[in-house]
């Protein structure tokens, strides 16, 4: 088994590159950190623009349709992939495409079409079509209602990735083409590719790729949009859909480093898996009180440089649940050390399971790249040093104060 390797090239690029010759697929991707909620950039000239909202969407789509030798997915359709796409959220965009057959024409049609573009005011026009719809629908989504209003609990900078008819309609085609020539550059970009491919051959060829192409800005980036976030105090939102509450902590990272992160990261599953899941003490209360239905969840997830926990019940009883929450925190079950080193078994069981897949080892370490700048996969030798006792002391100096309660009234 291969390590996943991490290697930067002479114009800036990251490429993180996994070779391994038993699996049958092929997984590239190629995201650029620019999101929903970057609201301005400096330009090669050393100039600070504005970034309208919806931009970095807008501008995902435009690069899907508009390559100069047409629909680059289309184009990639035509080697018989396994799929292909692209996608914008409040941090970066992405494109990738899975494949078996015809891997180098398809990473040569991949990367000379995302920095090939033709960018004229009829096809931004066209393009907008599309985005308009989506905005549309998104209105009449009451799980994207819910999630907004969620992060709006907790955060005061919180653009819409998609942004409004308005902002989309007001962006022009020089705007767009300026955010592409400034932020599509390979120093603010990072490059994956895994599967059973030739290492030097793969290698050699995004760099001739690379070569070929000229950039306008070729300085490295600072963060594009580098707003401090306010914190808001306890907050209940309410909405007649179901009798739900979800309370939302926000917990500040910005003082750790990359490998803390990555450990606060892990801690912090174990944590919600120990205190919040079916199998949990507060869960088998609920599951005897008829005040309650189903059983207890929670997520873990990373926004806007800090990580976010989504604890949640279906019950009429907010006040109550609430209290129950609080107090699981503060007094932690005497029997957590044992069931730490469950859950922790468990979680070294899972990576090796992830190793038979490609996709499924790969998206693991991209994201420890992009969420904590930590260069390396989830190795188990790792997760084994985790112990309880540094568990205890990272858990128990967390701040737990900043939270939301969203609460969904049943109609």
């Amino acid at each position: 088994m291969n390590k996943a390797k991490f290697i930067t090239l002479d114009n800036g690029l990251t490429i993180l590159i996994y070779t391994d010759s038993s699996k049958s697929t092929n997984h590239v991707e190629l995201y650029t950190f620019f999101g929903g909620n970057n609201g301005e950039y400096v330009d090669y000239n050393g100039n600070t623009k504005k970034v309208k909202p919806g931009t970095a969407h807008l501008l995902e789509h435009y690069i899907c349709e508009n390559t100069v030798e047409g629909n680059l997915l289309d184009n990639l359709r035509k080697y018989n992939i396994l799929s292909c796409n692209g996608g914008t959220n409040n941090e970066n965009t992405s494109y990738f495409f899975n494949t078996v057959t015809n891997f180098y024409e398809c990473l040569e049609t991949f990367l000379k079409g995302i920095y090939n573009i033709s960018f004229t005011k009829e096809k931004l026009d066209k393009t907008k079509m599309a985005v308009y719809s989506e905005i549309r629908d998104d209105k009449n989504n009451e799980k994207n209602k819910i999630i907004e209003k969620k992060i709006n609990g907790l955060f005061t900078i919180n653009r819409k990735t998609l942004g409004s008819s308005g902002s989309v309609k007001s962006i022009t085609i020089k705007e767009i083409k300026d955010v592409y020539d400034n932020i599509y550059i390979p120093c603010n970009q990072f490059l994956v590719l895994a599967g059973n491919f030739d290492y030097d051959k793969t290698l050699s060829l995004v760099k001739n790729i690379y070569k070929e192409i000229s950039f306008k800005n070729d300085k490295r980036l600072s963060k594009v949009s580098d707003v401090k976030d306010v914190i808001k105090k306890r907050t209940i939102y309410k909405s007649d859909y179901i009798d739900e509450v979800i309370l939302t902590f926000k917990i500040d990272v910005s003082s750790l480093s990359c490998f803390d992160k990555y450990k606060l990261d892990w801690y912090l599953s174990f944590f919600l898996d120990i205190n919040f899941s079916k199998y949990s003490k507060i869960n088998e209360y609920i599951n005897s009180c008829s005040d309650y239905v189903d059983d207890i969840s929670a997520y873990l997830y990373y926004f806007n440089g800090y990580f976010v926990i989504d604890v949640i019940a279906f019950t009429k009883k907010v006040n109550e649940f609430e209290k129950l929450v609080l107090s699981s925190i503060k007094n932690r079950d005497s029997n957590e050390r044992e069931v730490f080193e469950l859950v922790k078994k468990d979680a070294i069981t899972r990576i090796s399971v992830r190793k038979d897949s490609i996709s499924n080892y790969v998206a693991p370490t991209e994201e420890n790249y992009i969420r904590f700048g930590y260069l390396d996969d989830d190795d188990i030798d790792v997760i084994d040093k985790f112990n309880y006792s540094e568990y205890d002391k990272i858990i128990s100096n967390i701040d737990f104060t900043n939270y939301s309660v969203f609460y969904r009234k049943k109609k």
